[in-house]
């Protein structure tokens, strides 16, 4: 829906964009190393609340990520302000969720006029709650979708996610019940951080946008099986993503400027 030409270029093209050598995009990999820091603390001290430990899990998933000193001393107090938020939201969730599953790999396969069609993902956590019922989350160290793009389809991960559980997708998860769905901003500001839930405070529950961001996502697919379908370069402008590997090889500004000359020529 933002950039169907990416998807063209990369998946049906093969064309792949190359690191660039000159920059080190530590911003993304310190969000990278942030999940994976939380990811192994969760799995091997589930129900602590370790801040030193926590941080230790930090500092070493860092450096195995490229991090050098200069850049420890940068972003370790980010992380340091992280750890603090997460771990009083874990501590207020210990007599609310029984278990944490992390990084869970979920798919189902949907059957459409031409032919399967495999829906994947991956949850950064599922938790279970003490009614049996469910809670996915996801963690964002950059920009968190509003509620609005989720709704009108432009960020479909979470309730997506949800479908695939509701369909018995994740192996591990035995429950096809969503109690909520949410995102938790991690920010390395002091106060930034907070979590953002799907379920507003008229909803009883999220059956409504699961069940519309899954006939979404078949209404995409059966209209990209089509052939006729182009692969257009950013159809809704302000929707656009914020970073974009093949604007250049979609010539996407040229043709905008090719129109701008064209209208001048008319005045």
């Amino acid at each position: 829906m933002r950039d169907p030409y990416a998807i063209y270029a990369r998946y049906i093209l093969r064309l792949y964009p190359l690191d660039n050598l000159e920059t080190l995009q530590k911003g993304l990999l310190f969000g990278n190393a942030a999940h994976k820091a939380l990811e192994r603390f969760i799995k091997q001290n589930p129900a602590s609340l370790d801040e030193k430990k926590l941080l230790a899990f930090g500092i070493d998933t860092f450096k195995s990520c490229g991090f050098d000193e200069g850049d420890l001393a940068f972003y370790m107090p980010k992380f340091e302000n992280i750890a603090k938020w997460f771990l009083s939201q874990q501590a207020a969730r210990q007599g609310v969720a029984t278990q944490s599953i992390v990084e869970q790999k979920g798919e189902i396969v949907l059957s459409l006029p031409h032919g399967p069609f495999k829906l994947s993902g991956t949850a950064d956590r599922i938790d279970i709650l003490k009614d049996g019922s469910v809670q996915i989350i996801d963690y964002k160290t950059g920009t968190v979708p509003s509620v609005k793009e989720v709704h009108a389809g432009f960020a479909p991960q979470l309730p997506l996610e949800a479908y695939i559980l509701t369909q018995g997708g994740f192996e591990n998860v035995q429950s096809r019940e969503v109690a909520d769905l949410s995102y938790w901003k991690l920010s390395g500001k002091t106060n930034g951080s907070k979590i953002t839930s799907l379920l507003g405070k008229n909803d009883k529950n999220l059956d409504s946008l699961i069940i519309k961001s899954a006939e979404g996502v078949k209404a995409l697919i059966h209209t990209f099986d089509d052939e006729n379908t182009p692969y257009e370069s950013c159809p809704v402008p302000e929707k656009a993503p914020k970073y974009n590997d093949y604007e250049h090889l979609s010539r996407a500004k040229e043709w905008l400027n090719a129109d701008d000359d064209e209208d001048e020529d008319y005045e």
